[in-house]
């Protein structure tokens, strides 16, 4: 899963669940007492080098219903994404979402180790 279609396997999957803050989204009301709003939701995988690896992401367009806006209010907006990146490899994961109303912007970096070292160091933990 993912945009580069240059991408050689194997592979491991991210799978990435997240939330965004309501309040930190331009939300228009609507007719019907409905809420909308626009973001772009981006998930890019790279190596150590900064070379990027894969990428997916896309926009989120959201009309919300009274009931389905009352349930963000509690928890946040709710976003899922999956991404294919080689699977013995160090990974510098960098997520960004962009708020089209506002043009408001936030990011979230962080690396993950290849598996297998994360392996050896639950096993030197024990």
């Amino acid at each position: 899963m993912g945009q580069n279609e240059k991408l050689k396997g194997p592979f491991r999957r991210l799978s990435v669940d997240f939330f965004v803050r309501w309040s930190d989204v331009t939300f228009t009301t609507g007719r019907g007492n409905t809420h909308k709003g626009m973001l772009q939701v981006e998930l890019l995988a790279y190596d150590r080098n900064g070379n990027a690896l894969n990428w997916i992401g896309g926009t989120m367009r959201m009309n919300l219903k009274p009931e389905t806006w009352a349930a963000v209010q509690k928890s946040g907006i709710p976003g899922h994404l999956e991404l294919d990146v080689p699977r013995d490899q160090e990974i510098v994961l960098s997520t960004g979402v962009y708020d089209y109303d506002s043009s408001r912007a936030g990011t979230l970096q962080i690396d993950l180790p290849a598996p297998q070292e994360s392996a050896k160091a639950q096993e030197g933990s024990r």
